[in-house]
């Protein structure tokens, strides 16, 4: 099997290509992995701006949507017990 040096120029670009586009998938994986700056804190602001616009008509969409939200975004989980002990 006689391959022309074009024909292995372009082999060896597909595979430089191919390790390069796994390489960037891997540091996608490893950069959404990555949990968020916590020192920065909960921003108020910016979350409420995910939220989708209640629906009283759909209100089990807007719920599962907030759910969602909130996990990918990991907001903060509030103890409503603690909070009503300081009343």
């Amino acid at each position: 099997m006689n391959l022309n040096k074009n024909e292995l120029e372009r082999e060896e670009w597909e595979c430089r290509s191919a390790r390069e586009h796994e390489l960037a998938l891997k540091q996608l994986e490893l950069t959404a992995a990555t949990p968020r700056d916590q020192t920065r804190g909960f921003c108020v602001e910016s979350a409420v701006k995910l939220i989708p616009q209640f629906n009283e008509h759909d209100i089990e969409s807007f719920l599962l949507s907030f759910e969602k939200i909130a996990e990918l975004n990991a907001f903060p989980v509030i103890n409503m017990q603690q909070c009503f002990e300081h009343i």
